[in-house]
């Protein structure tokens, strides 16, 4: 995935090491999360169903200690500009953080918009 790989460029130009991107469980909540965000077309944390980052990854049966998550919500659909928006946001601080060895990246489209959900751990 395109987006994982600036990522990466991105940490290692900053003397970080590159994230693993992980399937699985992991991915299963970033999609499902993704898609919450475009049915309620909402970037809110909090999602309906689902609730919270942690509440959701015990559902999920994973015992994940300080899960991250950024969401973004764009109509440009360039990799390039997504991750733009990313860095030059508040987002940058999971992104950039060292703590983490762990990214899943979901997309989800609907209705002309992207909604993309990041999940980050350790």
């Amino acid at each position: 995935m395109q987006l994982v790989q600036l990522l990466n460029q991105e940490r290692m130009s900053s003397g970080l090491p590159a994230l693993t991107f992980t399937s699985g469980n992991i991915y299963n909540v970033a999609l499902c999360r993704a898609a919450m965000m475009a049915l309620h077309d909402s970037g809110n944390s909090n999602l309906p169903v689902y609730g919270n980052l942690p509440g959701m990854c015990s559902m999920y049966g994973l015992s994940i200690s300080s899960p991250s998550e950024n969401m973004l919500i764009t109509t440009n659909a360039s990799a390039n500009a997504i991750h733009s928006s990313l860095q030059n946001s508040s987002a940058s601080a999971s992104r950039m953080n060292p703590v983490y060895t762990t990214v899943s990246i979901a997309i989800v489209e609907r209705n002309g918009k992207l909604y993309i959900y990041e999940i980050f751990v350790q």
